[in-house]
């Protein structure tokens, strides 16, 4: 397989500066689904990690580089990300990430609040100890990261975290539909990566996952009600920025138009 990066080369705005060698490599890893069902799994992994650029067009030839397979898995997979809109097909026939928008971006986070603190309250009534043991190990983990400004692995542990306590709720199609918001998301979380990259350090006062020990405490104590205000607190932490994130990437794309 290719040692190529995720290609940012029609990066703008915000993202400028971000050192492309430093975004996590697509990879396959062994299993005994199908390749198809690896493939699919893996592109989505990325958008919901925030790898792609706002309106990045996904080319069927690199990704089959990347991933070192060939055109058929990933144009499989390409279709199932557009028919959940996780991806959009643009009038030439290309496969691109959404732009991203505030209107948008409101209503993908009023729905995240809606699933997710059910989610959680959910868990809290199900939860074990174990289960809180391996939560407070994701956390620090997620802290010494912060700390070492590996902003991709401390987000990738705080997808990680939640899906680990969404996991607890006992609710396959809950935790489906919750994905593909995390989807949808995306392109936002590649905003905030760009961000974060800037501010996160040993020395950093940014909050990052304001809502984690509280969310951790209100599972112990098999709080849902605490659970659920939790876990709004850690969607709503970094929202502002995401809106002047948002508006500060449309405004230089249409500088550049």
């Amino acid at each position: 397989m290719g040692s190529d990066q995720i290609s940012t080369s029609n990066g703008s705005g915000i993202l400028d500066g971000v050192d492309p060698s430093e975004t996590p490599v697509l990879r396959l890893v062994g299993s005994r689904v199908t390749l198809a069902d690896r493939v699919y799994s893996q592109i989505r992994k990325a958008l919901m990690s925030g790898q792609f650029l706002p309106g990045q067009t996904l080319t069927i030839d690199n990704l089959s580089s990347q991933l070192g397979v060939s055109h058929m898995p990933v144009r499989e997979a390409l279709r199932r990300l557009s028919a959940v809109e996780a991806l959009e097909v643009a009038k030439n026939g290309s496969t691109r990430v959404p732009f991203v928008s505030i209107e948008r971006l409101n209503d993908i986070c009023a729905n995240r609040l809606l699933l997710e603190s059910h989610a959680v309250a959910l868990a809290a009534q199900k939860i074990d100890s174990d289960a809180v043991a391996r939560l407070q190990a994701i956390i620090e983990k997620h802290e010494e990261c912060r700390r070492a400004n590996e902003v991709y692995r401390m987000l990738e542990l705080n997808q990680h975290l939640h899906f680990e306590i969404y996991a607890q709720a006992g609710s396959p199609i809950l935790t489906q539909n919750i994905e593909n918001l995390w989807l949808r998301h995306g392109p936002y979380m590649r905003l905030l990566t760009a961000e974060l990259v800037k501010q996160v350090g040993p020395d950093s006062t940014l909050e990052v996952g304001p809502g984690h020990e509280m969310m951790i405490n209100a599972l112990s104590g098999r709080d849902p009600d605490a659970a659920a205000e939790a876990l709004k607190t850690d969607i709503l932490g970094p929202f502002d920025m995401l809106v002047d994130l948002c508006r500060e990437h449309n405004e230089a794309e249409e500088r550049r138009a």
